[in-house]
């Protein structure tokens, strides 16, 4: 449609592009490379959670391994809200298309894992109570995930089935938690700071 040249339009949008901004983002080591390297670890996380509670069990089927939701209340407590659903829900239809289950139950699971964590880390954050946030993180993941596993990933069991499976799974998975994630946790919080604030650093040493 033309516009009379003489009359103002109601309405005008301008859209400029900065490119010497654009260079500096892509090329500054707090701008793409500090996101890019976030979302990679990010997915290194995520990928070591879904390849270790695949193959874990099948090595050790007497040891009650769940990384998924440990896996799941780490990233829970140092991710924003959204990063942290997100991984969760993709963690579980990963979970549930290899085992060729219907998708969904499995995500449901690991998303209430993440709600759970950030909502007891909101009360007491990891920064400043470390190992009274690990401890309940590990201990409650251990208790959602095989408690809904049981009793809504299992329909064609009776409860006299799935009752049975409580005392290995969950105390014993409990138990076996506590020394997975103290180290886990220790390690990826190693390997974050200095990753993170070796960029840091970078950028502070520059503006100075």
């Amino acid at each position: 449609m033309q516009s009379m040249p003489d009359k103002p339009r109601l309405v005008e949008i301008e859209i400029r592009f900065n490119p010497k901004l654009i260079l500096e983002y892509m090329t500054s080591r707090n701008g793409f490379w500090r996101h890019a390297s976030f979302l990679l670890v990010t997915l290194f996380w995520i990928s070591t959670a879904f390849g270790l509670q695949l193959s874990l069990p099948t090595v050790f089927p007497s040891w009650p391994w769940l990384p998924a939701a440990w896996g799941t209340a780490y990233l829970a407590t140092r991710r924003g809200p959204v990063c942290a659903m997100a991984s969760a829900f993709a963690t579980g239809l990963a979970l549930d298309a290899i085992c060729f289950q219907p998708l969904g139950p499995s995500s449901i699971i690991l998303v209430l894992i993440a709600l759970a964590a950030r909502l007891f880390s909101a009360r007491i954050p990891w920064q400043k109570f470390f190992i009274t946030n690990t401890l309940a993180l590990a201990i409650g993941s251990t208790a959602i995930f095989v408690i809904g596993k049981a009793f809504f990933c299992r329909p064609a069991a009776t409860l006299e089935t799935d009752f049975a499976l409580l005392p290995k799974f969950l105390f014993g998975g409990a138990l076996l938690s506590l020394p997975v994630c103290f180290l886990t946790y220790s390690v990826k919080d190693i390997i974050e700071g200095l990753l993170f604030q070796s960029i840091d650093d970078t950028v502070a040493a520059s503006e100075e």
